[in-house]
């Protein structure tokens, strides 16, 4: 009785999901059905739990619910699988969309996801999306289309939607019938072909114009069923997942509160976004979630903190940065007391973008005493905004470490703070063996305004050379007001004659300084000083970059009413050619003690040698710069390289750096000044957008203090890329540029 009962649901089962009664695949004639039935063979999905971009970990899931089929040795109740469900055409129709998958016995047994079902040889188990058992057929009793079907459609329909599993086979056995028509009427033309053509001229004419007919009307029913069955296949799609529910109150007691219309939308997109795949949509989503103020929406910032990547990490800073109201620093403050480095990291640049927060200090100076490094220097820079004194033997202590990159940070907070208790650590710092934490420091005191640091300085200006000597110069005009170029010995004089009565100018009095003392000292040359497109420098150790996309072989554009020096300086006007020249009237003048390279980019970058070679190299370089040609915008070996502009990825080389979006700020460099030329902003690399890549490159730099300067020939670029010089030390030359400063002689 009892039997009787459950093969009596398991027929109501399959009569209530309408699907068609049992046909053996070999009944369809036709190729195109033969290829419609062929069984899927995928691989087994993984169980394995991944993790979301935003570091939160996602459920194991499969892509489509699958089938098990456990067997390795041939026996009647294979045989009879075979028979009655693997050759059958329903079961082939079904497997569209929940495959089939062979397994022999030993793997079966050590999937987690079966550790309750008893493992025969053979046992077919079907499985849903979430890897939970739907049903087994494991005796031979069981082993037919009417007990397997039912258990299919039953995962079919739980992980599909648009369309019942019965309902999709019966309309597949449709298309198939009509395939079968079509099939026919095909064989029906071939037939007539062939006997056409033992027929006489004149009857062959107007039978193959019967025959032409004939296959213009049965491709026009093929696509039309083509049509039907990818509308048929469009019609059934994995269900969504459900939308995680939006809390619309936060707080508990007398400190609860709705959530603002505001924040809801916020939150909403952000959760839209937030797990995208590219990384730049997440940074984006979570830096923009910075709009509204409050601590609810800093709480789902610092979600965001355990990104995979650290570009979302930075993002986050920047949108906590935008926080203003006591609640949401509060909410930034506690985050900095715990929590995993990430986390730390953005609430100090928070705190480094946003209004001074007192209650916060202790805990960014404990973080300065003992976090990592990254943490360490996001609590340095947050700490200058704070503007608490107490916060300046902390970061002279910092100055006493043995990390190059953390003593640059710190000099460079203390000269932002202006504390004169800072000055005997800056002073020692004069003698470091790192020119960037000597530059750093210097420039530190020059900040500070002390007048002890004069003497050391002027000490310093005498042994140093290149770059560090135009540091220590710039230093001492904006200390003292004076400028004697690079003449030691006319500083030297100076200062023995006033300084025991010298008083130190205010920054403003220097200011109205400088521009009387450029007008002063121009046209003196600075001994050993190299020019390019204006821009002078001492340096010795030198990059070049120099674009070659398509765009550079277009002309400057000068305007007929231009002065006629202007015309005779860009005789042939071809930017490409201005570009080189330039340069090879620069290398030309290089001496032996002086190490330089050579930097193109397009869409790659390539450096003319792997590392800086010295000024006895220049005549090879001279060959090479010589001839560089901008990229052919046609053709297949440029593959659209000739026109695209990597920027970030050419810069990064300079620096000795991968083309990333968050390069090691930590690494040290021995180049000191960048020469960039180019013609355009970037449309290619890591970073395209011209604000980003500006941030990201002086963020990178902050640590290195190394003079990038920028000569552009097109007004609208320079415009958006003069950061990448203005922020780091350099000069921006807009080609041509005339009317500018210097005019031909």
């Amino acid at each position: 009785m009892r039997l009787w009962f459950i093969l009596f649901l398991i027929a109501t089962y399959a009569s209530a999901q309408g699907i068609p009664p049992p046909r053996a695949i070999d009944k369809w004639d036709s190729a195109k059905n033969q290829t419609r039935l062929l069984l899927n063979n995928d691989a087994l999905p993984s169980d394995k739990p991944g993790k979301n971009p935003d570091g939160s970990e996602e459920p194991a899931k499969a892509p489509w619910p699958f089938v098990i089929y456990v067997w390795e040795t041939p026996s009647k109740s294979t045989a009879k699988i075979d028979r009655n469900i693997i050759k059958d055409a329903y079961v082939a129709l079904a497997s569209h969309l929940c495959p089939i998958i062979r397994v022999k016995p030993e793997p079966a047994i050590n999937l987690k996801y079966l550790s309750g079902v008893q493992i025969k040889d053979p046992t077919i188990i079907v499985i849903d999306r979430n890897f939970k058992i739907v049903g087994a057929l494991k005796s031979a009793k069981d082993f037919t289309y009417k007990k397997y079907m039912p258990l299919v459609a039953k995962a079919i329909d739980r992980d599909y939607e648009g369309m019942k599993c019965g309902r999709y086979l019966g309309s597949y056995r449709k298309i198939l019938e009509e395939a079968e028509k079509l099939w026919k009427e095909e064989r029906r033309i071939e037939d007539l072909t062939e006997r056409g053509g033992k027929k006489s001229k004149a009857d062959q004419k107007a039978m193959f114009k019967e025959i032409e007919k004939l296959e213009k009307a049965l491709l026009a029913k093929e696509d039309v069923l083509l049509d039907k069955e990818e509308a048929l296949k469009a019609g059934i799609r994995i269900k969504a997942e459900k939308e995680e529910a939006i809390a619309t109150t936060v707080g508990t007691g007398r400190n609860k509160r709705e959530l603002t219309p505001e924040e809801i939308e916020a939150i909403k997109a952000f959760k839209q976004f937030s797990r995208d795949k590219n990384p730049i949509v997440r940074a984006a989503a979570v830096e923009d979630l910075g709009a509204i103020d409050s601590a609810v929406i800093v709480a789902y910032i610092l979600k965001a903190t355990n990104d995979t990547e650290m570009r979302v990490v930075l993002a986050a800073g920047r949108g906590l940065g935008k926080m203003k109201s006591e609640e949401s620093l509060a909410a930034m403050h506690a985050a900095i007391q715990g929590g995993k480095d990430k986390r730390v990291v953005a609430a100090l640049i928070g705190f480094s973008l946003t209004k001074p927060y007192a209650p916060a200090v202790p805990d960014i100076i404990a973080k300065l005493q003992r976090g990592s490094a990254d943490v360490r220097r996001r609590a340095m820079e947050a700490l200058v905004i704070q503007r608490d004194p107490v916060a300046v033997p902390p970061l002279i202590e910092v100055l006493g470490g043995g990390n190059v990159a953390l003593k640059v940070i710190a000099a460079l907070a203390l000269g932002d703070m202006k504390d004169k208790r800072a000055v005997p650590a800056l002073l020692a710092t004069l003698d470091a063996g790192d020119w960037s934490l000597r530059k750093a420091a210097a420039e530190a005191l020059e900040q500070i305004r002390a007048k002890e640091s004069i003497e050391p300085l002027l000490q310093r200006f005498k042994v140093e050379d290149g770059r560090m000597k135009e540091v220590i110069h710039d230093v001492l005009v904006g200390l003292t007001g004076q400028d004697f170029k690079y003449r030691f010995e006319s500083w030297e004089r100076w200062w023995k004659r006033y300084g025991s009565s010298f008083k130190v100018p205010t920054a403003a009095e220097i200011k109205a300084k400088r521009a009387k003392l450029r007008d002063l000292m121009k046209g003196y040359a600075k001994p050993g000083a190299r020019k390019y497109h204006r821009i002078e420098t001492i340096s010795k150790k030198l990059i070049f970059i120099i674009d070659i996309s398509a765009s550079m072989k277009d002309k400057i554009l000068i305007p007929d009413d231009a002065p006629a020096w202007v015309h005779e300086r860009y005789p042939d006007r071809v930017r490409m050619e201005i570009a080189k020249k330039g340069l090879i009237t620069m290398l030309d003048g290089l001496e032996p003690n002086v190490f330089f390279n050579v930097i193109t980019f397009a869409g790659r970058v390539k450096s003319w040698q792997s590392g800086l070679v010295s000024g006895s190299s220049k005549t090879a370089a001279i060959k090479f710069v010589a001839k560089l040609k901008p990229m052919s915008s046609g053709g297949r070996r440029s593959s659209g390289e000739a026109q695209k502009t990597n920027t970030y990825g050419a810069l990064l080389a300079a620096f000795g750096l991968a083309d990333e979006a968050v390069p090691n700020w930590k690494r040290r460099t021995k180049v000191d000044t960048i020469f960039m030329v180019t013609d355009g902003v970037p449309t290619t690399g890591e970073i395209i957008e011209p604000p980003k890549l500006v941030r990201a490159i002086t963020d990178m730099n902050r640590a290195r203090g190394v003079t990038i300067h920028l000569v552009c020939f097109d007004k609208i670029a320079a415009r958006q890329l003069s950061g990448i010089a203005t922020n780091n030390g350099g000069q921006v030359v807009i080609v041509p540029d005339y009317g500018q400063d210097e005019k031909k002689k």
